[in-house]
């Protein structure tokens, strides 16, 4: 007897993987992590329930900004943890490999509270890398961590650092799973002014093979150049987002914020990792210091800022010559197949999407050379 559709899915459905972190997480991202990887790593699960993960739940991917009306469109909380499992998901779909798989899901577990706001605190706004030092520390320092690796018959060195594995992390602008996750969630989760589709994002991933690039190492790549095209117009409506005089402006003040804090002794540096940004947040509105509070809630209620060369005469918080670190993606694409006459074998030419395709060009070009105001203030 022929089993009905409706059943066949329920079947599925009680079969499937019930990890604890896929039922607190909303049934847009349930989907966005099966486009990811259609079959869940149950083995993951221990690993995003260590108490070092867990804490990355109430760190906000988008640096705090879902905090402020200057972000209307981020609808949905979006945690570091959600991007770090979801980072370490694409990994995994590519190469199968625990070891680099986990390094992509502990690559931001010494992220504090506000994430690269801390890095502008630190004085590291073009790079944003400061906050990630202690990340060794951390994975070796964590008892149930250290339990499951040697269970696992791996060492903390080998998962400590994913920067030694380019399918997880390489040089801007090459597509890594890090980047490739950021602009895929920046657009799917809170819809920030692209059009598109969950459909249009599965039709890029399922699109994406490992190449190799001109040094020889693997990399995340296209094997359509119009599908490439298509993903990188598409996406490339966000990536002033990531950089602009908005971003920088509330980076800025909540780094102003936090230092005044830090100097009044209202907060420590383990605040800001043993602490949820609700309860940092609730530090702030009761300061003692009049100035942190009424900056807090201009970075809260305002919902224009203004921009201009000259500096303001009047401000309640004002930046100018802000460095910039300019996010955005020139993938690698297949170019060329050819089966090799001694070997049988194919052998795939690959170059950046930019050597290809005038119109991904020219839409990096225009973003590289797009000129931001000398100060912003509220």
């Amino acid at each position: 007897m022929a089993i009905s559709k409706h059943r066949i899915k329920e079947l599925e459905n009680r079969l499937q993987s019930h990890s604890a972190y896929l039922k607190t997480v909303e049934p847009e991202i349930q989907r966005y992590f099966k486009i990811l990887t259609p079959k869940w790593p149950d083995w993951l699960d221990d690993y995003i329930e260590t108490p070092e993960m867990q804490r990355l739940k109430f760190v906000s991917q988008n640096c705090g900004t879902g905090y402020s009306k200057l972000y209307p469109n981020y609808t949905h909380f979006y945690s570091v943890l959600d991007h770090s499992v979801a980072t370490a998901l694409i990994v995994w779909n590519f190469t199968g490999d625990k070891k680099q798989t986990l390094s992509a899901l502990f690559h931001d577990i010494s992220t504090p509270t506000f994430k690269h706001a801390i890095d502008f605190l630190n004085g590291d706004a073009k790079t944003q890398e400061s906050t990630e030092a202690p990340t060794s520390e951390i994975i070796g320092n964590g008892e149930k961590i250290c339990k499951l690796l040697k269970r696992d018959g791996l060492k903390v060195k080998q998962v400590a650092n994913y920067h030694e594995y380019p399918i997880a992390d390489n040089d801007s602008p090459r597509l890594s799973s890090d980047r490739l996750e950021y602009s895929m969630q920046t657009t799917l989760i809170n819809h920030f002014e692209t059009e598109n589709s969950v459909e249009d994002l599965e039709r890029y991933y399922r699109n994406i093979e490992i190449g190799q690039n001109a040094d020889g190492e693997p990399e995340l790549a296209f094997a359509s150049p119009k599908i490439a095209e298509d993903f990188v117009l598409g996406l490339s409506k966000i990536w002033h987002n990531w950089c602009d005089e908005r971003l920088q402006l509330i980076n800025s003040l909540y780094a102003d914020i936090l230092k005044t804090m830090l100097d009044h002794h209202e907060i420590t540096t383990k605040s800001l990792y043993h602490l949820t940004e609700p309860e940092i947040i609730e530090k702030i509105k009761k300061s003692k210091v009049e100035e942190v509070r009424k900056k807090f809630d201009a970075l809260r209620d305002s919902k224009t800022y203004k921009t201009g060369s000259r500096k303001p005469k009047n401000s309640i918080f004002m930046i100018g010559n802000v460095e910039i670190k300019r996010r955005y993606l020139d993938p690698l694409v297949r170019i060329e197949t050819n089966v090799s006459i001694l070997t049988g074998e194919e052998e795939i030419t690959y170059a950046p999407l930019s050597s290809v395709s005038p119109k991904a060009k020219k839409t990096i070009d225009k973003f590289l050379n797009q000129k931001f105001a000398k100060y912003v203030w509220l």
